[in-house]
């Protein structure tokens, strides 16, 4: 994979579930319910991470997939430090940043400040604190960037550019990441610098997931013209977006 585009990083997608054996001074911030769910989906962090093709450790947060709705940015944020805790040793041992890589908060049109906002505001600050502290968790990525023609029906985890999220949170905290990094592209990545043309969707077969033949989305059809968007957040996929770096080398 990396033979064929060394300019994009490569991971696992763990979701970062504490095993009880090995990890069982911080299996206690495991989501759970009566089946122990969580305790069952423990993962062998080190061992996930050790290849050498793995670039960065990962972690995810699910609090509506996980915990039923669940709206306490405490329990995220205790989420958030155990890794960092945990995990953040096995990761600088290994070389590798640690890295929120999954995040999401369901919301309606009307419940996006009160509801949303409060997770962005969390996340941005776990991540802050462990940059200013020279601590192992180096960067967040939410889910998802979306489309604004799309209208929001009901809850969902989809940030417009209008919303409350992107203008206050993500914006704000991609800028000051940018400054921070203050490092130059990995060598043979060259960031966009003008405004993209709409990208037309193809009808030519590529490789896909799915097998050959199916037809795909470039990333800028996905949501439409996004030239008008800073660069660090039209780079990324339009559901994967990163905001606690602007490129590769900003992680290393």
């Amino acid at each position: 994979m990396q033979s064929v585009d060394p300019n994009h990083m490569v991971t696992t997608g763990a979701e970062g579930f504490f095993d009880v054996d090995t990890d069982a001074a911080f299996a206690a911030s495991n989501p759970n319910d009566s089946t122990q769910w969580g305790d069952r989906s423990g993962q062998d962090f080190r061992a996930n991470h050790a290849h050498p093709d793995i670039d960065y450790a990962v972690l995810h947060m699910w609090p509506d997939n996980w915990l039923k709705g669940n709206s306490d940015t405490a329990w995220g944020r205790q989420w958030i430090d155990a890794h960092t805790q945990a995990r953040g040793r096995v990761a600088a041992a290994l070389g590798k940043p640690l890295v929120v890589e999954e995040f999401g908060k369901e919301a309606t049109e009307g419940t996006i400040s009160s509801v949303r906002d409060p997770w962005y505001e969390m996340v941005n600050s776990a991540v802050d604190d462990s940059q200013v502290n020279s601590g192992p968790l180096r960067a967040a990525l939410f889910w998802q960037w979306d489309s604004e023609d799309r209208p929001r029906s009901k809850p969902d985890n989809s940030v417009f550019q209008r919303d409350s999220t992107f203008k206050q949170y993500i914006a704000p905290f991609a800028a000051k990441q940018a400054a921070r990094a203050g490092d130059p592209p990995v060598a043979g990545c060259t960031p966009r610098t003008s405004a993209a043309p709409a990208a037309a969707l193809s009808d030519a077969p590529v490789q896909s997931f799915s097998g050959a033949g199916r037809k795909l989305r470039v990333a800028e059809a996905e949501v439409g013209n996004r030239s008008n968007l800073p660069l660090q957040l039209r780079r990324e996929s339009s559901a994967h977006t990163a905001y606690g770096v602007t490129h590769d080398a900003a992680l290393r």
